[in-house]
């Protein structure tokens, strides 16, 4: 009787964790981040051919201020991870013809229009945001 031993158990581990093909969103102001990760990712997992992890995902404004979240891609079953910076001011959109930053709250609207966009058909979702929102609170004195 002869017993194959697994001569490398991490690797093994990986791949068994993993719960579908990988996704990563870029959402508004992260995109160059985005892309860093996506060519780490493709470096680490020896990703031979001209493929990339990045899914295309977009907010569009309308005049009014408002906006829908859509993805271009179908992510059933994926393992998705949206990157996020709620707090990068330095993302605009136009509302009434006039050029508005972006606040923490329109950038939390946005991630869960993506999410919604999502509908439930991924298998994961992850969010990462270097700083979780509305997480600063503050008590009452007095």
């Amino acid at each position: 009787m002869c017993i194959f031993k697994n001569i490398y158990p991490r690797r093994r581990q990986m791949k068994e964790s993993l719960y579908g093909e990988l996704s990563v969103i870029g959402m508004r102001g992260c995109e160059d981040f985005a892309n860093q990760v996506d060519y780490y990712l493709k470096d680490w997992r020896r990703h031979d051919n001209d493929g990339t992890f990045l899914v295309d995902a977009s907010c569009p404004r309308f005049g009014s201020g408002e906006a829908k979240g859509t993805v271009h891609h179908s992510l059933r079953g994926n393992d998705v991870y949206i990157i996020c910076d709620v707090f990068n001011h330095g993302v605009t959109y136009k509302m009434y013809g006039q050029t508005v930053p972006m606040s923490p709250d329109d950038h939390y609207q946005d991630l869960k229009r993506i999410i919604g966009a999502i509908g439930g058909k991924a298998r994961r979702i992850s969010v990462i945001m270097p700083m979780l929102y509305e997480g600063r609170q503050h008590k009452r004195s007095g």
